[in-house]
């Protein structure tokens, strides 16, 4: 437990630029390919912009309630910090050489159940979205 919340932690280094990372992580049509797959991309409201109202929308509401964030610091294409719900939200992007980007996402959920049911989703979607990056479906 870390500053009130349960942490995961993951880092990947993926075989493209920073921006083209940044692109997969901030525009909902190429969000909608790799990341959480639960999510109607069309009914949310995904604008990351600095301060900016987000919502997170499940294709069926059985699935989760909306779900409201808010981008608390962006600094394209490095940094992007927002809330979902009760979590926080932390993607970092740095150079790792011959054009390659290293990606660290930082969740903290409020229990230990909950960061514990996530990481297993975050961690296959970080593999889609190496395949997502690579071209692959």
């Amino acid at each position: 437990m870390a500053g009130g919340g349960f942490v995961v932690r993951f880092e990947r280094t993926y075989a493209c630029s920073q921006e083209d990372v940044w692109r997969a992580l901030t525009q909902p049509d190429v969000l909608s390919r790799w990341y959480d797959h639960m999510i109607d991309y069309d009914a949310s409201r995904l604008h990351f912009a600095d301060g900016a109202n987000l919502l997170f929308v499940a294709k069926d509401a059985h699935l989760f309630p909306a779900q409201p964030g808010r981008v608390t610091r962006i600094d394209p294409p490095h940094r992007l910090e927002y809330t979902r719900a009760s979590e926080v939200v932390r993607w970092r992007l740095a150079a790792a050489g011959n054009g390659a980007s290293r990606l660290v996402l930082t969740v903290v959920a409020g229990t230990k159940a909950g960061m514990l049911a996530g990481a297993p989703q975050l961690r296959d979607a970080l593999d889609r979205l190496g395949m997502t990056l690579a071209g692959k479906t």
